[in-house]
């Protein structure tokens, strides 16, 4: 059994269970579409501050002319909480603005469009969704979208090429 203890000043050995779960050579970027699930869901919990004017967003998403299946799409306003939805099968969307109301904020928006993710499968395995979407529709996103008050209908057609 190894000593728990380690030298003030040096960091500690990362621990099995971390090795176990994503491997020692775990890309990096891993964590990101989780810390974004943290916070989204941290922030649909709050119960103070007022709700800004909602637009109710959906849509569909297409690659090269067909459905866009388990993609995350995430609209980033340039101040305030950002709004999220995943593709359905069929490529339909529609944004949560919270886990309670759904929606996006009334303005501009930098959309991201992504399928890169870890998901957690029945027995406790974990697989890697790799991403399948260009770099110029989400990690370095060209995409804007403009949310009115009322309904909202927002397709994306991307194209990998």
């Amino acid at each position: 059994m190894a000593d728990s203890t380690h030298e003030p000043g040096r960091p500690a050995a990362p621990t099995r269970a971390a090795g176990r779960l994503f491997g020692s050579k775990a890309p990096r970027a891993w964590y990101r579409p989780i810390w974004f699930l943290i916070l989204f869901v941290i922030a649909g919990c709050g119960r103070g501050g007022s709700i800004p004017s909602l637009g109710e967003v959906s849509g569909i998403v297409t690659l090269d002319g067909q459905p866009l299946a388990d993609a995350i799409v995430t609209f980033a306003p340039a101040a305030g909480r950002p709004s999220q939805g995943i593709t359905g099968t069929d490529g339909r969307y529609t944004l949560a603005y919270t886990t309670e109301r759904s929606g996006a904020m009334v303005g501009d928006h930098v959309v991201r469009i992504s399928t890169d993710r870890y998901v957690e499968r029945s027995g406790g395995a974990v697989e890697q969704i790799t991403e399948r979407v260009p770099a110029m529709y989400n990690a370095q996103s060209t995409l804007t979208a403009t949310v009115k008050a009322g309904k909202n209908d927002l397709p994306f057609q991307l194209q990998s090429k």
